[in-house]
């Protein structure tokens, strides 16, 4: 059967989803800067900045598909519990949109606040954020997470505990009970949204493990490993690719658990597959940046009979027992084939 042939898969998916206080002054920013790979690009033109003080560390979020409402936002900032004024605030909205830098620059904060607007993807955000950050801390934030009141001093005092240029710090992300349902709880809880589970009972992470999500990083070891590689597309791959090359490096990550945020993403099966789609993408650009054997290319060898087989199964075993066990498998089934897919388009030319 020919990978493109698909109708029955399509079929069965579209059956199982009808059934289940500084202002803020313009920031002129240097037109060019060097790659970790020696590859220029242009920086945006559109970019505020407050006065930088004593700064000690530096939030950087990338503002990509699921920002948050800025009222929140605002109040995240301003509830921590660390002094505003050792901190900086560095968002890096995409190339459509301008909200941030409108909201942020109309008002006056007790903090440093950077805002740049007009950047293409996640990898290349992330290091206009590090080259424009000053703190010795570099803390990662996703853009859909709301850090709780101790966040960033949970982060600050376990830097000044581990002298260890290598220790990273990782806090988790948790979605609301208000808006979780049993996909994203499956999705959390299996390790399938951030590569390792995430609960409210967790206790540690791998000692490799690294995402852009809620993790800080201490500038030093930074400078070792050099900036994130902005070949990839959207908001994936780009951390995983920095994290094999942190580990190389010695990476030893360590749970935060005061600093388990909240993630305000209502994921959908729709949604995520295509995500997962795009991650696929990503995957067959990484084979061929950084040739190899990887673990996660047996679901790209698996061939498409038996995805189509084994989705087709689960979704009967699901539908007469109801059991929530094959609806695991199920979902499981479907982001692999997804995964697959998203690898195939990518081998093929645009």
């Amino acid at each position: 059967m020919r990978y493109k042939q698909a109708t029955i898969i399509n079929l069965l998916y579209d059956i199982y989803s009808l059934c289940s206080q500084k202002k803020l002054t313009f920031l002129s920013l240097p037109q060019e800067y060097e790659r970790f790979n020696i590859i220029n690009f242009k920086l945006p033109q559109n970019s505020w900045k407050s006065q930088v003080s004593n700064i000690k560390i530096s939030i950087i979020s990338y503002v990509g598909l699921h920002p948050l409402p800025l009222d929140l936002v605002e109040n995240m900032i301003l509830s921590q519990s660390f002094p505003l004024s050792e901190v900086e605030f560095i968002f890096i909205e995409a190339s459509s949109s301008s909200a941030y830098q409108e909201y942020f620059s109309s008002k006056s904060y007790p903090c440093t606040i950077t805002v740049i607007s007009g950047c293409k993807a996640r990898g290349h955000a992330q290091n206009i954020g590090i080259k424009h950050s000053t703190g010795e801390i570099i803390y990662f934030v996703a853009d859909d997470f709301i850090l709780p009141r101790k966040a960033i001093q949970s982060h600050w005092d376990f830097h000044q505990s581990s002298t260890e240029i290598e220790a990273v710090g990782i806090g988790s992300g948790l979605i609301p009970k208000a808006i979780k349902n049993n996909f994203s709880h499956w999705l959390e809880s299996s390790g399938n949204l951030f590569g390792v589970p995430f609960y409210k009972s967790m206790k540690c992470v791998p000692d490799h493990f690294f995402y852009i999500g809620n993790t800080s990083i201490k500038r030093s070891f930074l400078d070792k490993v050099g900036l994130f590689d902005e070949s990839f597309y959207g908001e994936s791959w780009d951390d995983y690719e920095f994290g094999l090359r942190l580990s190389k490096q010695g990476l030893s990550a360590k749970y935060i658990k005061d600093a388990t945020a909240l993630h305000f993403h209502n994921i959908s099966e729709s949604l995520r597959f295509k995500e997962v789609e795009k991650s696929g993408k990503n995957a067959y650009l990484f084979k061929q940046l950084f040739p190899g054997i990887y673990d996660w290319e047996h679901h790209i060898n698996v061939p498409a009979w038996e995805y189509y087989l084994n989705i087709a199964k689960s979704y009967i075993l699901f539908w007469i027992t109801k059991k929530t066990a094959h609806q695991h498998t199920l979902w499981s089934h479907l982001t692999n084939y997804h995964f697959k897919k998203g690898y195939v388009k990518g081998s093929k030319p645009n």
